[in-house]
């Protein structure tokens, strides 16, 4: 019995070790990340960003743990239509993992409402384009407030099926989230072309408590979306790596949306605006966007 129990002594021993090596190397890590990023360059990429120009005005909004960054190409689009834009950064985001570490998902819902709110008194007609987590605050936003067409790109409903421990993986972040704070990403944005990938802009780490944020934002998305009655235009990767292509392909029937269409990427992993079918879904967005101008 005591042979057994100092062998059991000696395992949490090395355990507490091995995780406290792991968070000492893991504050290390975020601390060079962040002294590279305040250079001025990365500065101005991590920012929010606007112009003005016709309604209806498009409220953009990036994916968890990126930056406004995400939608420059929808950006650029848009503002080739000549249409208002403004692409904020979520609460927590833009330059640290440790600055999200506190951040909520009804901070980020807050944010996205405020910003919406202030759209439509300028502007009276309101569009919104979101990309992942942001797309989810979307969703909610359109089933609450009268939005005049909606652009949901790589929704995040569900942790994608080829994810190690998928379908509990916000259980077990929720358990660790308070041994081993943050992780590492396997790449700085998922994301098959070579060339998007160098053009790409975003920070390496996350807090597993943030992570459990975006899990219980997504399942409120996939509720909220069964009330979502403007026009949607949706998009999801069918190989992605992130969120659950079945899930959003569920969740977009789901939709009562009157005028609504998906389209299914094929070559793309999950940040497809800097991926392969980048162009085949602007074009896509600008041909649904005309169109609803015309309709209405």
């Amino acid at each position: 019995m005591k042979h057994q129990l100092r062998i059991a002594i000696i395992i949490l021993l090395c355990f507490g070790a091995l995780v406290s090596a792991y968070n000492l190397y893991m504050q290390y890590s975020i601390s060079t990340e962040e002294e590279l990023l305040r250079h001025p360059e990365f500065v101005s990429l991590a920012g929010a960003f606007e112009r003005e120009g016709r309604p209806p005005a498009f409220l953009l909004l990036h994916g968890f743990s990126n930056a406004p960054f995400d939608m420059l190409p929808v950006a650029g689009r848009l503002a080739e239509l000549g249409y208002a834009y403004r692409a904020i950064k979520l609460p927590g985001h833009g330059m640290s993992a440790r600055n999200l570490q506190g951040a909520t998902s009804e901070q980020w819902l807050l944010a996205a409402h405020a910003a919406y709110d202030e759209l439509r008194h300028r502007y009276g007609q309101v569009g919104i384009v979101g990309f992942s987590m942001g797309a989810d605050l979307a969703l909610q936003i359109a089933s609450q407030h009268e939005v005049r067409m909606l652009v949901v790109i790589n929704p995040f409903l569900r942790f994608a099926q080829g994810m190690p421990l998928s379908s509990g993986l916000g259980s077990v972040c929720w358990l660790l989230q308070n041994v081993v704070p943050y992780v590492k990403k396997r790449r700085i944005g998922m994301i098959n072309d070579p060339n998007g990938l160098k053009r790409y802009f975003a920070y390496w780490h996350m807090p597993l408590r943030a992570i459990v944020e975006v899990a219980r934002l997504g399942d409120q998305a996939a509720q909220s979306a069964r009330s979502v009655a403007c026009d949607t235009l949706w998009v999801q990767s069918r190989a992605d790596s992130i969120a659950d292509f079945t899930a959003s392909h569920e969740t977009f029937n789901s939709l009562p949306a009157r005028k609504k269409s998906f389209l299914a990427c094929d070559q793309s992993d999950h940040t497809v605006l800097y991926d392969y079918d980048a162009e085949d879904v602007l074009a896509h967005m600008c041909t649904f966007i005309q169109a609803n101008r015309r309709d209405q």
